[in-house]
């Protein structure tokens, strides 16, 4: 993990040239790699960088939480096992209230990420954020992560 920890030290830095010097280039791949990466371990990877970064460097990541936000709400979803989806269609009202909330345990590191990004949100970001979790609850296949995204 010599990578990842290279990375957290560059970006915690409080020198804006240095930071910005690791996040502008790196920071949109790292996004796709989170959401597109067709090798499994180099998903996990991306994904545990975004989380580390959003817990360490959320005011860094401002210009970029229109993009990292979904796409931590969408790794929601991908993570989920696949039972609760085969057992929430087999449950009864009742029982759905605790599948939620199992879904929504079992993710936590993600939505608290996502969380921790949220106050952070300016006016700029605000809008490009509104329009990507809109479009989330409209084309999402998850109900994770159209339960994070509402």
């Amino acid at each position: 993990m010599g990578i990842r920890k290279a990375c957290l030290n560059e970006a915690g830095s409080t020198n804006p040239l240095r930071y910005s010097f690791l996040f502008f280039p790196f920071l949109p791949a790292l996004v796709d790699g989170a959401a597109h990466a067709p090798i499994p371990k180099n998903k996990q990877f991306c994904l545990l960088l975004l989380v580390d970064l959003s817990a360490q460097c959320g005011k860094q990541m401002k210009p970029f939480i229109a993009q990292v936000v979904p796409c931590l709400l969408d790794a929601i979803s991908d993570v989920e096992p696949w039972q609760l989806n085969y057992v929430a269609v087999r449950s009864d009202e009742r029982d759905l209230e605790d599948l939620d909330d199992a879904r929504l345990a079992g993710s936590s590191s993600l939505m608290h990420s996502a969380q921790q990004l949220l106050p952070h949100v300016g006016n700029e970001e605000l809008e490009g954020l509104q329009n990507r979790l809109t479009e989330q609850l409209r084309n999402s296949v998850g109900v994770s992560t159209r339960t994070a995204a509402a």
